[in-house]
């Protein structure tokens, strides 16, 4: 039962959570948040930096999953900033390791 419930809160992470790429560099954590925030109720925003600053990716996480599929339908391949961003769901995270996965790849 333990396990069953482990693997439904990996399940319910996931389907509020989404990858979002292209994202413009320059954008911040508040930039992300004020895009995807009339889609419901976001309790995580994440940008993804290395040495050099942003990585041009970052995760949303919403409170409800069907916020987060209303965000990832409404926002998909739109443009901000001169940018197509891509949202998709995110993988699952495992623990140990850094940062959370990317979202697939969509097939054209």
């Amino acid at each position: 039962q333990q396990q069953q419930q482990q693997q439904q809160a990996i399940i319910d992470d996931q389907q509020r959570r989404l990858h979002v790429s292209n994202i413009p560099f320059r954008f911040r954590e508040p930039d992300l948040h004020t895009i995807f925030a009339p889609h419901g109720e976001i309790t995580e925003v994440e940008i993804i930096y290395n040495e050099r600053g942003s990585k041009g990716f970052g995760f949303i996480t919403f409170k409800n999953p069907d916020d987060a599929q209303r965000a990832k339908d409404a926002l998909n391949r739109t443009q901000v900033g001169n940018r197509n961003i891509e949202v998709n769901n995110a993988t699952p995270r495992h623990a140990g390791m850094g940062g959370g996965g990317g979202g697939g790849g969509g097939g054209g």
